[in-house]
């Protein structure tokens, strides 16, 4: 009797093992394909970005795009049908600068509007609303190939015509280390500035790439660049939107920096630190 009962149990947390570890990989396996989904639409977004005319857009252009790839607009719109709602925008933890901030304006119009598309992972959404992302939890979802990302791209339309656009890429990283709270950011940002933009901010015309600058200060290990352009300009737009995000979703590693990450940028940010050298020293 006293065997029997001992059997029950031992087939009774057998099973409730198998269930669990189950549970486990059907978690896991759904919000993986979720991250390799989010990762396609961020490539898809990409791609089209180099087709767009940014010299020559205008208010629908730019509505068109922000509505294929399920965008919305920052200011309230009159016509709450004239573009689908977008995705819930997370909020922001720490000093994550992953999500762009960005001011409330006036109402949009097809003068003066700002849209923009984010494309994150359902991770990402949990990392920012329920766990942090040094905690036990994240730091045992990156270690199974589960680490916050997003994509995210913003279009301010001026007087009718395209006036600055802004696409960023960044993932939270945890270092090699097997302690809690070693986490570090990948982030590349791409900044396209209309002819309009660079007369009234008498910015000048031409392309170049450098560290930005971080009001809120950078966790150890982060790796960020940013390239700028400023319209005319001989640089190619594709080459500034090179952003390969298949290391995203790579379950055993961390992208590997933004020699992976942003290659063309991080390319020309190594040339122009090598002539920068090379002028100090003839100074």
């Amino acid at each position: 009797m006293t065997m029997c009962v001992f059997t029950r149990l031992g087939g009774i947390v057998r099973l409730t093992i198998m269930v669990f570890v189950a549970f486990l990989s059907c978690t896991w396996l759904l919000l993986y394909l979720d991250s390799v989904h989010q990762r396609r639409r961020a490539e898809l977004m990409l791609s089209d970005l180099k087709s767009l005319p940014f010299g020559t857009a205008g208010f629908v252009e730019i509505r068109d795009f922000v509505n294929l790839h399920g965008g919305t607009v920052i200011q309230e719109f009159p016509n709450l049908q004239f573009l689908p709602p977008g995705p819930p925008s997370p909020l922001s933890q720490g000093n994550s600068e992953m999500l762009l901030s960005y001011t409330l304006g006036p109402i949009c119009t097809e003068r003066d509007c700002t849209f923009v598309i984010r494309i994150l992972p359902y991770v990402s959404k949990l990392a920012l609303t329920v766990y942090l992302p040094d905690s036990p939890p994240g730091f045992a979802l990156a270690h199974v190939g589960l680490r916050p990302w997003i994509v995210t791209a913003v279009f301010q339309v001026k007087d009718g015509r395209l006036w600055e656009s802004r696409i960023g890429a960044a993932q939270i990283r945890h270092s090699r280390s097997l302690s809690f709270g070693k986490l570090s950011q990948l982030d590349y940002e791409a900044r396209i500035g209309s002819f309009a933009y660079s007369v009234a901010m008498h910015e000048t015309s031409g392309y170049n790439v450098g560290v930005p600058i971080l009001t809120g200060g950078a966790l150890i290990g982060d790796e960020r660049i940013a390239s700028w352009l400023v319209q005319p300009s001989n640089a190619p737009i594709r080459r500034i939107l090179d952003i390969d995000l298949h290391c995203l979703t790579v379950i055993s590693r961390n992208c590997n920096g933004l020699s992976e990450f942003a290659p063309s940028a991080w390319a020309d940010y190594q040339q122009e630190l090598t002539g920068l050298s090379k002028s100090t020293l003839i100074k």
